[in-house]
């Protein structure tokens, strides 16, 4: 028994320093895991990563992506819903129309501001030009926005960065509005006088004055407008049966109702010219049958047209004399010197002189607008009409009507031209086109180029 024991012992001394072993080398390989350097990670690289909204890039390779791009998905074909599909040929007629709209927005434009302004001035000078003392208040009120105006613009500049510059800009409108009637009778006479230059020896006579040339600006402005609506689709139409059509059932019904309203515009276009030609430019609308001079035949649309050219040109002509006697005017009404009181009649016939009257008058007629020289009178700088069967007053009105005729025109072809476009499949043919807002394709494509700087620069500022 007792050598059984001491084998028992002997054994538990060997299996002993295994196992401490075994634990000194799992602490030792513990050790070698803490001690072992974790991969560095840059933080500023991923702060700029998460600015530009990216995913965070992880250290351990299991997490990184490959660096090989994944293969693109590839979309499928969009589906033609059923719409007219596009043709090569509409391509420059789309452009051409685009072309179109612009230049007729800008025109617009240009017209409105034409009109704004004949307006404004014919108030401003009018009102100045009003006495008081005869009872009227539209100078005095002039003359009170005027003087509120400067004054409260020079003291909010000199105040600009100071304190209490509201309350000093306020004090200044008001001693402009008190001063207003004290200066109610100054520089009366002097734009008296360009008014009545302005209404009765300048262009303006011609065209019946300022007011007779607003109406016509807006009645222009009236056919531009419709002319840019119709090319965006925005003309006035009952849409209740194309709400049940498909959208390529809309395309045919839609250009049949374009090509009549075109053919309809284009026959209103012979209508009001052949009023105008008969009416306003008296062109002779019967003549003499060819084959029996006793009998009357009607004129042709050409031989009015020959009649109506004839007459433009002098119309025209007359302008540019009007033109010519108007620069002459401007530096004596500027000075002060009265209108009507500096042409003399030495002036006046070498004036006569120097024009090609003999293309459109007779020798006599022209003649007799001479005047004698023998003494010192005066007269207005307005033209004369040689023979004396026109006056010169409202003459270019024939020549402004024609806004109506031209106007119905460019609509016509507008009608026309969005007709070739739907077939060509350049433009849909939408019910609710003409409530959407306006869309351009360069707009888009200006947007594209900003978005990538917008970010950028919002990236920029949120780093710093």
């Amino acid at each position: 028994m007792a050598d059984k024991k001491d084998d028992d012992k002997a054994n538990e001394k060997k299996v002993e320093p295994k196992v401490e072993a075994k634990v000194e080398k799992s602490a030792k390989s513990d050790d070698d895991v803490e001690a072992k350097p974790s991969p560095k990670i840059d933080e500023k690289a991923d702060a700029k990563v998460l600015e530009k909204g990216e995913e965070k890039s992880s250290p351990w390779p299991s997490k990184r992506k490959s660096d090989v791009p994944p293969k693109p998905e590839e979309k499928p074909a969009p589906a033609n819903n059923g719409e007219w599909p596009k043709a090569a040929w509409g391509e420059k007629l789309f452009a051409f129309d685009k072309k179109w709209t612009k230049l007729e927005a800008r025109l617009l434009w240009w017209v409105l501001a034409a009109e704004i302004f004949a307006l404004v001035f014919t108030v401003f000078i009018g009102g100045l030009a009003t006495d008081p003392g005869g009872g009227a208040q539209s100078g005095i009120v002039l003359r009170s926005v005027l003087g509120a105006t400067v004054f409260g613009l020079i003291a909010n500049r000199a105040m600009r960065g100071k304190e209490r510059r509201e309350v000093v800009v306020i004090v200044a409108v008001v001693v402009g509005v008190v001063l207003g009637p004290k200066w109610a009778g100054w520089g009366v006479s002097y734009f008296g006088n360009i008014r009545n230059w302005l209404q009765n020896a300048s262009v303006l006579l011609l065209v019946g004055g300022v007011s007779q040339l607003a109406k016509r600006l807006t009645l222009w402005l009236a056919l531009l407008g419709a002319s840019v609506a119709t090319a965006q689709g925005k003309h006035i139409n009952v849409d209740v049966v194309m709400r049940f059509l498909s959208p390529k059932a809309r395309v045919p019904v839609a250009v049949i109702g374009w090509v009549g309203a075109g053919l309809v515009s284009f026959a209103a276009v012979f209508a009001f010219f052949d009023e105008l030609a008969i009416a306003d430019y008296k062109a002779h609308d019967t003549k003499p049958c060819a084959a029996d001079q006793l009998k009357t035949c009607e004129t042709t649309e050409m031989e009015r047209m020959s009649e109506m050219s004839h007459i433009i040109g002098r119309d025209l002509f007359l302008l540019g004399r009007q033109a010519s006697l108007d620069v002459r005017a401007l530096p004596k009404i500027v000075s002060g010197v009265r209108y009507d009181d500096w042409l003399t009649a030495k002036e006046w016939n070498e004036w006569m002189k120097g024009g090609s009257w003999e293309q459109y008058y007779p020798k006599a007629d022209i003649d007799g607008l001479q005047m004698p020289e023998d003494g010192d009178a005066k007269r207005s700088p307005a033209v004369v009409v040689p023979g004396a069967v026109e006056k010169p007053e409202e003459l270019l009105m024939r020549e402004l009507d024609l806004i109506v005729p031209f106007g119905l025109l460019m609509i016509s072809l507008r009608f026309i031209l969005r007709g070739l476009l739907a077939l060509s499949g350049w433009i849909k043919v939408d019910p609710n086109a003409a409530h959407a807002d306006d869309h351009d394709d360069e707009d888009d494509e200006k947007d594209k180029k900003d978005k990538p700087v917008a970010a950028k620069t919002k990236a920029e500022g949120g780093a710093a």
